[in-house]
C-alpha cells in the first residue's frame, strides 16, 4: 500500500515540470479537438442537442489547454537550450521557432474556442445564428487540427532524427545550413 502511495508522490513531483508538461498536454488539445469535431458531426446527424452540446463544450475546453501549454512550453526552452547548446545547438534553436511559429497562430485557438462556446450558448440547432457559429467551429477546428498536427510533426522531426526526412519547413532549413 505504501508503494502506491510512494508512485502518486512521485506522480505529483513530475507533474510540477514544466518540461513535461508540455508534453502531456499537447495530445489534450489534438485529440480533443478532433473527437469533439467527430462527436458533433454524429451527433447533428443523429439530431441529438445535448451531445452537440456537450462535443461543443469538449472543443472548446481543448482548444482552451493552448494556453497552459505554450506556457510550459516557453518555460521548458531553458532547459532544452542547456542540454543541447553544445552537442545540437539547432535542436534549441528549432524548439524554438516551433514555440514561435504556435504562438503566431494562437489566434486560430481562440476562435475555436470562442465559437464553439457561442454555438454551444446558442445551440446549434435552435436558430441560424447558432448553426452558423458550429459551421465556422468546425472550419476553425478542422484547421487547428491540421495545424497542430503538423506543428507536432515539425517538434518530432527536431528531436527524432530517425523519421522519414520529407520538404518540411525544418528539413528545409537543417539542408541549407549544411551547404553553408
Amino acid at each position: 500500500m505504501s508503494n502506491y502511495f510512494q508512485a502518486f508522490a512521485k506522480l505529483g513531483t513530475v507533474l510540477k515540470d514544466s518540461d513535461y508538461l508540455y508534453l502531456l498536454l499537447e495530445p489534450v488539445f489534438i485529440y480533443g479537438i478532433t473527437l469533439g469535431l467527430i462527436a458533433f458531426i454524429i451527433a447533428y446527424f443523429i439530431k441529438n442537442t445535448p451531445f452537440q452540446i456537450s462535443a461543443l463544450t469538449l472543443i472548446a475546453l481543448s482548444s482552451l489547454t493552448m494556453f497552459p501549454y505554450l506556457s510550459m512550453r516557453v518555460k521548458a526552452q531553458d532547459r532544452i537550450d542547456q542540454v543541447y547548446h553544445i552537442e545540437s545547438p539547432n535542436h534549441a534553436k528549432n524548439f524554438k521557432e516551433n514555440t514561435q511559429q504556435r504562438k503566431s497562430h494562437l489566434w486560430l485557438y481562440v476562435v475555436v474556442t470562442v465559437t464553439a462556446g457561442f454555438a454551444a450558448m446558442i445551440g446549434p440547432r435552435r436558430n441560424r445564428l447558432g448553426l452558423l457559429f458550429a459551421i465556422i467551429c468546425l472550419g476553425f477546428a478542422a484547421k487547428s487540427i491540421q495545424f497542430s498536427v503538423w506543428m507536432h510533426y515539425q517538434d518530432a522531426l527536431v528531436f527524432h532524427p530517425h523519421l522519414k526526412h520529407s520538404d518540411s519547413p525544418v528539413q528545409k532549413r537543417l539542408k541549407e545550413k549544411k551547404a553553408k
